[in-house]
């Protein structure tokens, strides 16, 4: 089965873009669900802490960090992160990549105790060289969304990380996956970071 669609005709002059279908991964702690129809994107960039609910009546802290961890075959030009269906996180830039090597901050604050869903979309733009250098004309999405239990006067560090799976026979298409891992106990260190993680290095 092809995971390849073609665009619609407004979308033509843009990069070809390989699809792959939400897929339920089996690593501990992890529970990645398809993600419903994605809310609008918001205009402009919304930074790393900036995102602030007004919270009334019980609640908890959530401490939401992520990670990129794929490796340079993969550029990536977009990251977004939803809270029940609000903007936490939105980075994009047709022109920059970005940098989430090192553990990024996403959301840390008070937030309603209850069930959540954290909802995670990212672009990845293909770097080919050589027989490969058609992975340029590619970008890669890739969208889950994981279900978070927040208890009542509790801390909870979630931790999202991008990675590869497969090796060199795995489609490439079938490569990149989101975990989710409760990371109360051991928080990941996170160095302070103004505004979104943009590379130094031209998006290309």
């Amino acid at each position: 089965m092809r995971l390849c669609e073609k665009l619609p005709a407004s979308e033509a002059r843009g990069p070809r873009v390989l699809r792959r279908p939400p897929r339920r991964l089996s690593a501990p702690l992890v529970d990645v669900r398809p993600l419903a129809p994605a809310p609008s994107p918001p205009q402009g960039s919304i930074e790393p802490g900036a995102f602030r609910p007004i919270v009334t009546g019980p609640s908890g802290r959530l401490y939401l960090t992520f990670q990129d961890t794929l490796s340079p075959t993969f550029r990536p030009v977009r990251i977004q992160f939803t809270l029940d269906d609000d903007y936490v996180l939105y980075c994009g830039d047709n022109e920059r990549s970005l940098d989430a090597a090192r553990p990024i901050l996403v959301y840390d604050g008070r937030f309603a105790a209850g069930s959540h869903t954290v909802g995670v979309e990212l672009s990845y733009r293909g770097v080919g060289h050589g027989v490969f250098s058609y992975l340029e004309g590619y970008t890669f999405r890739v969208r889950t969304s994981h279900e978070l239990e927040l208890p009542e006067a509790a801390f909870v560090a979630l931790h999202a990380r991008a990675f590869e799976r497969g090796d060199a026979e795995t489609p490439l298409e079938d490569r990149p996956q989101i975990s989710f891992e409760d990371r109360s106990a051991d928080p990941p260190r996170v160095e302070p970071r103004a505004g979104c993680p943009w590379a130094e290095e031209p998006a290309l």
